[in-house]
């Protein structure tokens, strides 16, 4: 993790987002990269009628605007402790995701904040999923501005033991605190237990031979494959029969957990919402996010 990046827009989740990468960067000593995306200006609009601004006019405009975003940045470093990190800033025009994805490197790790947005709108995370090279950390703003930033002490990652489950959990042993705790939910078919305790018409039932070998078999399998992780910090797992999304979020609230972490595939935009942009839209809490 040598370099951070933070985009940001002066926004409370922006905020959020500076305030977790300093938490990341004082353990790391990372870099921290905060990208600063201005707008593209090239008409502006005079006694109601749009007119083309000349371009000596548009020079002096952009020096102008430069200007005040990094006066604004530099204030936003002091702020969150981060001018005595080691930092850079880059003032950029066009698309937000595109800005960031010029940036950002399969070796960075990009810290953003994320917004509820409208099913129609996805906000920068949820189109960075598809498309980084790097694992993102989405959070979002703070109920409570200027509250202390947890420490990661605990959090709960979408496992499904393919590779790049294992890439999202040693991952998330990075920026979990070194005494904390990951707890690994994996999702099963309930085909197999759909007879464990209650038969169809709500009677009592034993589980068939079947359902409960098949049970115990993906229980001690999903046990060596944390095992065989050596994440290094402590790590447990939890087999669920519910939608991924459900899961996940009803084991962060149970278990107060700092962050979600899930895994997140390449794909067309037009592709239908995977799990990673579910829960970037209604977790409640940072949503770390590795893809390939």
């Amino acid at each position: 993790m040598q370099r951070i990046i933070v985009p940001i827009d002066f926004g409370a989740a922006s905020d959020a987002a500076l305030s977790y990468a300093r938490s990341l960067a004082s353990r790391h000593d990372s870099t921290v990269v905060v990208v600063h995306v201005l707008p593209v200006t090239s008409y502006g609009v005079i006694y109601g009628e749009v007119v083309a601004i000349p371009p000596a006019l548009m020079t002096r405009l952009e020096g102008f605007q430069e200007e005040r975003a990094r006066k604004r940045i530099e204030e936003k470093l002091h702020d969150f402790g981060l001018d005595s990190f080691r930092s850079a800033i880059r003032l950029m025009r066009g698309d937000v995701a595109d800005a960031v994805l010029e940036v950002a490197t399969i070796d960075d790790f990009i810290v953003l904040g994320a917004n509820q947005r409208h099913l129609a709108r996805p906000g920068l995370g949820e189109e960075l999923c598809r498309k980084s090279p790097c694992p993102i950390l989405a959070c979002h703003a703070s109920d409570s501005p200027g509250a202390a930033t947890p420490a990661f002490r605990h959090g709960v990652i979408a496992v499904d033991g393919s590779d790049l489950a294992s890439d999202v959990a040693t991952a998330a042993s990075k920026i979990v605190a070194n005494d904390g705790a990951l707890e690994l939910v994996h999702v099963i078919d309930p085909s197999p237990v759909h007879h464990v305790g209650t038969d169809m018409s709500g009677a009592p039932a034993s589980p068939s031979a079947d359902a409960a070998k098949a049970t115990g078999d993906t229980v001690r399998a999903f046990e060596d494959w944390i095992t065989d992780l050596e994440l290094g910090v402590e790590s447990s797992g939890y087999i669920a029969s519910e939608p991924p999304a459900q899961a996940v979020l009803e084991r962060a609230v149970v278990t107060e957990a700092d962050f979600i972490a899930c895994g997140a595939h390449h794909g067309p935009e037009s592709a239908p919402l995977g799990l990673a942009e579910i829960l970037i839209r209604h977790a409640p809490i940072p949503v770390l996010v590795v893809n390939r």
